[in-house]
């Protein structure tokens, strides 16, 4: 089966903490006989990072870049997206080209996946959700760091 899996969270080079248990569950899917393609977001150029990585252990590994220049890309990863923008709220600039170069990813590939997974509800799951369609059958997985965001964002009832 080809799997697509969307996160914001991946590990961007060996030993790296971020991520490493959406790597894991990509890996074991991969062990067991499944084309794996990770849709991450880029970031900055100036770390070792899985941008120049084609493949990571059998896994097809696709940054998708959302600010320019390269080396603002400082949304996602580090401390975590609710940490990144306590400490430097300008980020938040960066949200909507980040949600619409993971879209525009997702529409382009979603024809080649048998399925899709996601990591975090927002944004991964929103945009699977609603570029699959019920086209594919959509694995949403949420982390507890989307229920205390879901518990402080407005209209959290709907």
């Amino acid at each position: 089966m080809r799997i697509g899996m969307i996160t914001t969270s991946f590990p961007r080079f060996p030993g790296d903490f971020a991520g490493s248990f959406v790597y894991e569950m990509a890996a074991a899917l991969t062990r067991r006989g499944h084309q794996v393609e990770e849709e991450v977001p880029a970031s900055p150029p100036t770390m070792e990072t899985h941008r120049n990585w084609k493949t990571v252990d059998g896994l097809s590994v696709f940054p998708v870049s959302y600010a320019w220049p390269a080396g603002t890309q400082k949304l996602f990863y580090g401390a975590g997206v609710i940490d990144n923008l306590f400490h430097k709220p300008w980020l938040a600039s960066q949200i909507p080209s980040a949600v619409a170069g993971m879209t525009r990813f997702t529409l382009k590939r979603r024809h080649t996946w048998d399925s899709v997974i996601s990591h975090w509800i927002l944004p991964s799951a929103l945009i699977a959700g609603t570029v699959i369609c019920n086209r594919r059958p959509h694995l949403a997985i949420a982390h507890s760091g989307d229920i205390h965001l879901l518990e402080k964002i407005p209209g959290k009832r709907a």
